[in-house]
C-alpha cells in the first residue's frame, strides 16, 4: 500500500524529479555542508535534545513552506524533515535541498527537536523502491557508508536524530534492515534518536520486513503510519485512515511493542475520487475550499472520524482535519503512547 511520500507524489511528481536532478550524488557531500556558525567540534560536543515522554512530531515534506512550519511549531516537540533519499545503487544519499536545510534551521532556531528523515523513495517512479533498499542491505560497505553520511550530518548541524523511513519491504528484508539499524546505532551513539515509521498492518509486521523484537532495542520510537488506508491509486473511495482500521493496526502493534515506544501517525489531508477515474491529493484547506465552492455539504462520519462529501459532478472526497487529529491524539494520550506524528505540515491545518 502506498504511504506518506506517495500521497505527495499525486500532486508533485515533477517537483521530486527536479529536486533529484538539481545536484550531484552525495556519499560524503553531507559532511561538507557548512555548519551554522559553529565548528564541527562544537557541534559534536552538543548533546542532542532528548525525546519527550509524549512527542508531537510534524513531518515537513518537500512542499512545506516556512509559513506552514512556523504556524505549527508552537504545538510541536519534533520536526522530521524529509530531506534525503537513497541513491538507486543503495550506496549513498541524494543531495539535500537548500529548502530542507532552511526548514531545519527554522525549527532549530525555535528550540524544536529536528530529525533528518531519509528513505528509499524513488523520484523517477514516485514510489518507494524495494530494490534500492535491497541493494543497501546486500552490502556491508553500503550499510557502513550510508550510516556514516547520516551520522556526519547529524553531528555537523545539530540534528536531534534520524528518521529511518524504509518502506515497501518484504519479509526477506528483515535481516538487512536490522543490520542497517544496528550499524546506524553503533555509529550514532545513544544520545541522538532513531525513529522508524512502520507501514500499518492489523496482523503481521514481519511480512512487511520489520523484525520488531530486534528493532525495538535499537530505535527510540516507532511511528505507526495509520493513514493511506484508502487512496485513488489503490482503492475505492473511503477514509484516509479510518478510526476502526487504525485501532486494529495499533492493537496488533501494541502486542509486540511497548506503548511508550509507539507514536500514532495521523494523516491530515484528503483525496478525491472522480467518477471518470484518477484522483487528487488535497490539503485540508483545499478540501474545505472545494467543498464550499461547490455548495456541497461536508459530512462528519462519527465512526471513521473523518469528513467526506460528494461534489455536484459525482466526485467523492474524504479528508482528515483538526477534529480527526484531536480524536486520535486523545486515544494516544489515553493509552499512554509515546506521542503522535502528523503527515504532513505541508498539507495539514495549523496545529494548536
Amino acid at each position: 500500500m502506498p504511504s506518506k511520500k506517495a500521497t505527495v507524489a499525486l500532486a508533485c511528481v515533477g517537483l521530486f524529479i527536479a529536486a533529484a536532478a538539481s545536484g550531484a550524488v552525495i556519499g560524503s557531500a553531507l559532511m561538507d555542508r557548512t555548519p551554522r556558525g559553529v565548528t564541527a567540534e562544537d557541534s559534536a560536543a552538543t548533546a542532542p535534545a532528548p525525546i519527550p515522554p509524549f512527542d508531537v512530531t510534524g513531518y515537513a515534506d518537500p512542499l512545506t513552506t516556512f509559513s506552514q512550519l512556523g504556524s505549527s511549531l508552537p504545538a510541536l516537540t519534533t520536526v522530521s524533515i524529509d530531506a534525503v533519499d537513497l541513491t538507486p545503487d543503495g550506496a549513498a544519499l541524494t543531495p539535500m535541498s537548500t529548502h530542507s536545510m532552511l526548514l531545519q534551521k527554522q525549527a532549530y532556531a525555535a528550540g524544536t527537536r529536528t530529525e533528518l528523515l531519509f528513505s528509499n523513495f524513488d523520484s523517477t517512479t514516485a514510489s518507494f523502491s524495494r530494490d534500492t533498499a535491497a541493494l543497501l542491505f546486500a552490502s556491508d560497505e553500503n550499510i557502513a557508508a550510508v550510516a556514516r553520511s547520516l551520522v556526519a550530518e547529524v553531528h555537523l548541524n545539530d540534528w536531534s536524530g534520524i528518521t529511518v523511513d524504509l518502506e515497501s519491504l518484504r519479509a526477506e528484508d528483515a535481516d538487512g534492515l536490522t543490520r542497517f539499524v544496528t550499524e546506524l546505532r553503533s555509529q550514532l551513539g545513544s544520545e541522538a534518536s532513531i525513529t522508524m515509521p512502520l507501514m500499518a498492518s492489523n496482523s503481521d509486521y514481519a511480512s512487511l520486513g520489520y523484525d520488531l523484537p530486534a528493532l525495538i532495542d535499537l530505535v527510540d520510537r516507532v511511528v505507526l503510519m495509520a493513514y493511506d488506508q484508502h487512496g485513488p491509486r489503490w482503492s475505492d473511495a473511503g477514509p484516509v485512515g479510518g478510526y476502526p482500521w487504525m485501532e486494529a493496526a495499533l492493537g496488533a502493534l501494541l502486542q509486540q511493542v511497548p506503548g511508550n515506544k509507539v507514536q500514532l501517525g495521523i494523516g491530515m489531508y484528503g483525496y478525491t475520487w472522480p467518477v471518470d477515474g484518477g484522483g487528487t491529493l488535497y490539503s485540508v484547506q483545499t478540501a474545505r475550499e472545494v467543498t464550499g465552492g461547490d455548495g456541497a455539504e461536508a459530512i462528519w462520519d462519527p465512526v471513521e472520524r473523518e469528513w467526506h462529501t460528494t461534489l455536484a459532478n459525482g466526485t467523492q472526497v474524504w479528508w482528515s482535519d483538526e477534529r480527526s487529529y484531536a480524536a486520535r491524539r486523545h486515544l494516544a494520550e489515553r493509552l499512554e503512547l509515546g506521542g503522535v506524528a502528523i503527515w504532513s505540515l505541508g498539507l495539514s491545518a495549523p496545529l494548536e
